[in-house]
């Protein structure tokens, strides 16, 4: 780690020497300045260019405490506060402590003392920036799963116009059947706008039950109902700043629609039990695979909620009208696929290309990574050839029996499960209200299974 940057304020001009030689005696950078108004000058000309600021509490002007408060104000308290008191002041260093300074040091005690609280410091800042490299590194191996540059010149048109659009923080309502990339032209809005360094929060409203929904989407406080053993941060809380993605907004109950209304209209809301508001500061993007027109002209999607979301409209197209990118995206997750396994396939045979090409893709592009999945799994060579795919797409009766391996009970059973549900995901498009309606499940074990099979 290079040296610390320090910030010393102190109007005692020998103290700020005699200090100053402590510090640069053990190779830290330092800065002094007689007068916190000429040290908040010169953070606001040159911006948070220090990793510590010590600060005396009693100065004329402008004292420590203001100084602090300042800081936080104008958002230029990133760095870490350190605080020099008196003898017999240590309720300011505490109170200055209470405003987010790291510690503090009396002018009296022995220099050793401020050595060590830098020290301290510096432990917490190197922690704070593996943690952030972390968090850079996680972000970046999450995105590897997606594809942001396509062949057909629709779906480029589509990503180059979400671009343009991408930092001017409207809301944005994506639609499409299901699988076909409304999520990854989210993320892909997401990643190019000013809040690409906040959290992207995926958000399913198909999945919230209705007794849930305003704990889920706003929190609630703690004892506010039965079971609410402790606070509860809602998805518009842990967005803040970030993109809240909605998917399958169109299935979401009139009276959810009623709750979600507000923070639409106003950028405010209430968790449930709280007596103030909280402000919302997150970009929402929605998807649906369902025909908003005609939900709206039939009463049951409201209509200013429709217009709330929809000030950018981007309607993504089946995959069976984007036969070019089928290859390439087919080389993406094999490519995926192969580091998640540590598996070597590397290639995908003539006859495979064919077959791959010509497949109706009703599931669009979920199905057709699901089938690259089970190739690459199921691949012995470093080819992909077509009689895996074609066992392993889904269309395949013979479950119990693949390349020659007889499966275990449960192993053909899961296999049946991907294949019935898959199917089913395609024939309802994705609804899985009328798929849990007409097969006869509960919505909750189809979303569970959903979960348990990757689908």
């Amino acid at each position: 780690m290079s040296a610390l940057k320090i910030m010393l304020i102190d109007d005692d001009e020998l103290i700020n020497k005699s200090m100053s030689n402590i510090l640069e005696m053990e190779n830290y950078e330092v800065e002094t300045f007689t007068s916190a108004q000429k040290a908040l000058h010169y953070l606001e000309t040159m911006g948070p260019c220090f990793d510590i600021i010590i600060t005396d509490i009693n100065m004329p002007d402008l004292d420590g405490m203001s100084f602090i408060k300042i800081l936080k104000e104008r958002n230029l308290d990133s760095v870490e506060l350190l605080v020099l008191t008196g003898y017999g002041s240590i309720e300011n260093a505490v109170q200055a402590i209470k405003l987010g300074a790291a510690g503090f040091f009396e002018k009296q005690a022995d220099p050793q003392l401020l050595l060590l609280e830098i020290e301290k410091i510096k432990k917490t800042i190197e922690l704070r920036k593996r943690m952030k490299k972390m968090e850079k590194d996680l972000l970046e191996k999450r995105h590897e799963f997606y594809l942001f540059q396509f062949t057909n010149k629709k779906v480029n048109g589509i990503f180059s116009m979400a671009k343009q659009i991408a930092e001017k923080d409207v809301n944005v309502l994506i639609t499409g059947e299901s699988g076909t990339g409304k999520e990854i032209l989210a993320r892909y809005i997401h990643q190019h706008s000013l809040r690409h360094n906040k959290l992207f929060l995926p958000v399913n409203c198909n999945t919230i039950p209705d007794t849930l929904f305003e704990s889920e989407m706003f929190g609630h406080e703690k004892g506010s109902f039965t079971g609410a053993i402790s606070q509860h941060a809602g998805y518009f809380q842990r967005a803040e700043g970030g993109t809240l993605f909605l998917d399958e907004i169109g299935e979401m109950s009139s009276s959810n629609q009623a709750k979600l209304l507000r923070v639409l209209e106003d950028r405010s809301f209430f968790p449930v039990g709280a007596k103030n508001a909280l402000q919302s500061d997150c970009r929402i993007i929605t998807a649906t695979n369902a025909d908003l027109h005609k939900r709206v002209n039939s009463g049951i999607f409201r209509k200013d909620i429709y217009f709330r979301i929809n000030t950018v409209e981007f309607i993504m197209p089946p995959l069976r009208e984007r036969k070019e990118d089928i290859l390439d995206l087919s080389n993406y997750y094999m490519n995926f696929f192969n580091r998640k396994y540590q598996k070597e396939v590397n290639g995908i045979s003539e006859d495979a290309k064919r077959w791959l090409v010509n497949c109706k893709w009703s599931g669009n592009m979920r199905e057709l990574n699901h089938v690259i999945e089970r190739a690459v799994l199921f691949t012995q060579g470093d080819t992909i050839e077509l009689d895996i795919l074609s066992k392993n797409s889904g269309q395949n009766s013979n479950i119990s029996e693949q390349n020659g391996e007889i499966f275990s009970y449960r192993q053909a059973k899961r296999n049946f499960e991907i294949s019935y549900f898959q199917k089913m995901l395609d024939v309802y498009k994705g609804n899985i209200a009328e798929m849990a309606q007409q097969v006869g499940l509960e919505r909750t074990y189809i979303y569970r299974k959903l979960r348990e099979l990757n689908l």
